[in-house]
């Protein structure tokens, strides 16, 4: 018996998977790859105020209509009731509910129980098998334990590590949402990369999804565009979506693929201090 040998059925239903649908979203950024995958984690990068907070808000909710599937969202900072009321809204003018939808905010974690990084690691994986989560959304890692200010380059190396095997062994998704570094903005003059990431870089070298988030005004209109600046198996997944936003409810409710050549043009019109 080869030890190393690969199976052929394996192969054949690796293959088979990259082309299931895992979980249900509207979103075409995410329809590109099937949909938010099990086994993998992922992550969405933006300035503060881009929207991060509210694309994977809407994201979240969408994807606990298939059925059978609970999703957590992690708060680094909010308190559930705020972060979940335009969740809300949402649900009433969706027909959805937030019964599979649970939230846990990290501030309630006795901190004399948690000493070490690893601590605070195993807690996080207990409150995932506890809810029995298929997806785990955390917002925002750069100002929580896992990634934040507090935390050396070591820990934030531990925590890709982490993301990583926690994803294939639970078999959950877990969606990572976290700032872009300080000196970045997002009228800047040049479009956001993987490099512009808060923290250690091998969370977006690490990671199966990566996804940027930059806003441009021109003369005082609001444009929210994503990229997807990295992506596995799933040769048709790159390209660049305008996000839709609903200020009544404070939440991204679509996107729509467009042309590289629509963000060029507004990219050069943008409001940008030094032209």
């Amino acid at each position: 018996m080869n030890l190393f040998a690969v199976n052929q059925d394996d192969i054949t239903d690796a293959m088979e998977d990259s082309k299931k649908r895992h979980f249900f979203t509207t979103f075409q950024h995410l329809d590109a790859h099937f949909g938010i995958r099990r086994g993998c984690y992922s992550v969405y990068m933006g300035t503060t105020g881009c929207g991060k907070s509210s694309l994977v808000k809407t994201v979240g909710l969408q994807a606990s209509s298939t059925p059978n599937a609970k999703v957590l969202f992690w708060l680094s900072e909010e308190k559930k009731a705020k972060y979940a009321k335009g969740m809300d809204q949402y649900c009433r003018m969706m027909g959805l509910d937030l019964s599979n939808i649970g939230f846990f905010e990290e501030s309630s974690i006795d901190q004399e129980m948690i000493k070490t990084h690893e601590d605070f690691l195993r807690y996080f994986t207990e409150v995932v098998l506890m809810t029995n989560a298929d997806i785990v959304i955390i917002d925002n890692i750069s100002t929580s334990r896992f990634y934040g200010p507090q935390t050396s380059l070591k820990e934030q190396g531990r925590t890709v590590e982490f993301f990583k095997k926690t994803s294939q062994d639970l078999d959950i998704a877990l969606v990572a949402v976290i700032h872009t570094s300080s000196h970045v903005s997002d009228n800047m003059g040049r479009l956001f990369t993987t490099e512009d990431v808060r923290g250690i870089r091998s969370i977006s070298l690490e990671a199966s999804y990566f996804y940027a988030i930059q806003k441009f005004t021109r003369s005082g209109e609001i444009f929210n565009f994503l990229r997807t600046l990295k992506f596995r198996e799933h040769a048709n997944a790159a390209g660049t979506y305008h996000l839709k936003y609903d200020p009544a409810i404070s939440l991204y409710v679509g996107d729509e693929k467009v042309q590289f050549d629509m963000v060029k043009k507004i990219f050069n019109e943008s409001d940008r201090l030094k032209k």
